[in-house]
């Protein structure tokens, strides 16, 4: 059974997550395997790359499906979803509530709750992606080679 605490996430916001499970968990069962790399977009570079202040709620579909694949991969060094969650403000609390439901797609509540910040920006994330502690400069790669964020 999955349980995903909210925090305070509207209805429209609420509804967006549950579809995304939704999606995640129909992957799952109709491919024997959730989050198949055949499976995830490709990705295409922009002729022209789009302003590093725009905020993550407009990210550009595609990327923001890679990056969700990419950290909701569970690593031990832990520079993945919980990682950023942390970085972004999110209490530990939720996180461990987030980890011990075993959410198919963690970081679409670690995104939600982010784009609530007027701050939350493709330059903020980025930034995460390349600090000390996530080390993830194949990831923050194909941000830049989306958004103008250096």
């Amino acid at each position: 059974m999955n349980v995903v605490m909210y925090l305070f996430i509207s209805s429209p916001e609420r509804k967006m997550l549950n579809t995304a499970s939704l999606k995640m968990k129909k992957s799952k069962t109709e491919n024997n395997s959730s989050q198949d790399t055949q499976h995830l977009p490709h990705l295409t570079k922009p002729s022209q790359k789009f302003p590093g202040d725009t905020h993550i709620s407009k990210i550009e579909l595609s990327l923001k499906e890679h990056i969700f694949y990419e950290l909701n991969k569970k690593t031990r060094k832990g520079n993945d979803w919980r990682l950023l969650a942390e970085r972004v403000g999110i209490e530990k609390t939720t996180i461990d509530t987030w980890q011990a439901n075993k959410l198919e797609n963690p970081m679409a509540n670690v995104w939600l709750v982010w784009a609530q910040s007027p701050g939350a920006t493709m330059r903020m994330v980025h930034r995460h992606l390349i600090s000390p502690q996530m080390k993830n400069s194949l990831l923050a790669r194909n941000v830049s080679d989306f958004y103008q964020v250096i």
